[in-house]
């Protein structure tokens, strides 16, 4: 089904996430996807730090604007 998803994508985790396999695999799966992993963070880290996150997310929305 991921294959389907027509649109841009942001696909992130954390590099201590053990289940970070798992969104990158997801990630390869989206034609338009983008996929990051925040070295050091876990999976409510990446929730948590949003200082880390957020530019990583508004460079990815620029550049898909335009």
């Amino acid at each position: 089904m991921l294959s389907t998803i027509d649109k841009p994508c942001f696909v992130y985790a954390g590099g201590a996430d053990k289940d970070m396999a798992r969104a990158r695999e997801s990630a390869t799966q989206i034609p338009q996807a983008t996929f990051v992993a925040f070295a050091d963070l876990d999976h409510g880290g990446a929730f948590e730090r949003s200082e880390i996150v957020l530019p990583e997310a508004v460079r990815f929305l620029e550049q898909i604007r335009t």
